[in-house]
């Protein structure tokens, strides 16, 4: 018994309690998110304040990037999932020339908003070192994950934080 709970102890901690209520003063000690600016692929601009109210998830990624592009289908899955819902996909392209997303974009059907980070602001501010790297911005606008590469049960952590974060936001907490 008592090796079942180090075990499961050690789960948690791993993966992160996404699901289990947070304390009041747990959840006010995640920082804010930064309040960046970035224009957006097909015209207009994204602010990181705009969207309070909505869970967002980043994924901050490149054209040039494979594991990026592979993980694109998850990503369109993702987002399909939680329509409707409190719930926003941006993807961060990491190119220098937008011109590699707006291909990459028409080829994939890609259908999500895309900000545009080649001159790499919000790479810098987030002091970002890989792609693909995913941020959960909870609707109260606090940074609640950062996972990167999504390998090794990462992708299963985004769902979990995502699908706790969103049940969050649809209660008023």
């Amino acid at each position: 018994m008592r090796v079942r709970v180090m075990l499961l102890t050690l789960l948690l901690g791993a993966v992160g309690c996404a699901g289990t209520q947070q304390r009041p003063a747990a959840r006010a000690a995640l920082p804010l998110f930064p309040d960046l600016e970035a224009p957006l692929m097909e015209g207009g601009k994204v602010a990181i304040r705009d969207l309070r109210g909505t869970v967002v998830v980043l994924d901050v990624m490149a054209s040039w990037c494979q594991t990026c592009t592979e993980l694109l289908p998850a990503w369109d899955r993702l987002a399909e999932h939680y329509k409707g819902r409190k719930f926003q996909l941006l993807l961060v392209s990491q190119d220098e020339d937008p011109d590699e997303m707006r291909t990459l974009a028409r080829a994939r059907g890609l259908h999500h908003p895309i900000a545009l980070d080649g001159t790499e602001v919000w790479w810098n501010a987030l002091r970002l070192g890989s792609v693909p790297t995913a941020i959960v911005i909870g609707a109260d606008g606090r940074q609640v994950a950062v996972i990167k590469g999504l390998a090794e049960g990462g992708w299963a952590r985004l769902e979990a934080v995502v699908a706790a974060e969103v049940e969050r936001a649809e209660r008023g907490r």
